[in-house]
């Protein structure tokens, strides 16, 4: 219901009052399942929540998604549509990204495991808003270098994020709460991913159209859209620096068990 009322904006077609609706739709149903979430035998035990740590993963989680999800939804617009790239060139050109995560991901995790959590992390959201900027200052005649270069920092950046963000998270609860910490894990992931999707497309649509009204042509119109839809995902993922400062820099609670870590990554 909040991606669906988040998508109904970019149409002026549709009545304010309508996707309003759904907002207030929406947050009923979450005072609801919060509420049913005190009493006996919950579906999700919110109680992980009173770990600070806990909370400051969860953020971390969100806001990663989010900004990294809403970036992922610019790019096809970059590299097809302003620089010209055809779907398998822009497939491959997603390959630095894979591959620098498939190589550095294992030795994310091997500090994850030592307890290292704080500085990997905050390294990691450094580099994806350096990757960012890197997006949204590409036009049409930027080298293929510069692109694989951009996907590369991601690549190294989400290494260095995801595996001792998740190994903290797991840290912070009890072990009867695995279960419950995954799919939380999972869920703010999927709803950061949707979110982020719903709002970029938002901010692509009404972005052009404020430079097409100032008398743009479309291609430049659409340049400056895709540059201020990068730098707004850079920018909202380096607020992850703040919970990201608060975690732990050593874990000593670094006693997870393999069936722990599999879940996370």
């Amino acid at each position: 219901m909040l991606q669906l009322s988040l998508t109904m904006i970019s149409d002026p077609s549709i009545p304010a009052w309508q996707y309003s609706a759904g907002f207030v739709v929406s947050l009923v149903f979450l005072a609801l399942f919060i509420y049913s979430s005190k009493k006996p035998n919950p579906l999700i035990d919110l109680s992980v929540f009173k770990s600070a740590t806990f909370i400051n993963c969860s953020i971390i989680i969100l806001i990663r998604s989010l900004a990294l999800y809403g970036g992922l939804f610019f790019l096809p617009f970059l590299l097809q549509g302003l620089m010209g790239y055809s779907e398998i060139e822009t497939g491959l050109l997603l390959l630095p990204n894979a591959v620098m995560m498939l190589l550095l991901r294992p030795y994310a995790g091997k500090l994850a495991d030592q307890g290292i959590i704080r500085n990997p992390s905050i390294v990691g959201i450094v580099l994806i808003t350096v990757s960012m900027a890197e997006f949204a200052f590409m036009d049409a005649e930027s080298h293929i270098w510069i692109i694989i270069l951009a996907m590369a920092i991601r690549g190294f950046g989400m290494s260095l994020l995801v595996s001792p963000v998740s190994t903290s998270l797991l840290n912070a609860i009890n072990p009867g709460q695995t279960a419950t910490a995954t799919s939380i894990n999972s869920l703010l992931q999927q709803v950061g991913g949707s979110v982020g999707i719903a709002i970029s497309g938002i901010l692509h649509t009404y972005i052009s159209r404020y430079y097409l009204g100032l008398g743009r042509a479309s291609e430049v119109a659409e340049h400056f859209a895709l540059q201020d839809g990068f730098l707004i995902s850079g920018i909202i993922i380096a607020f992850a620096i703040i919970p990201a400062l608060k975690l732990p820099n050593r874990n000593k609670v670094a006693k997870l068990t393999a069936d722990k870590l599999t879940a996370l990554r």
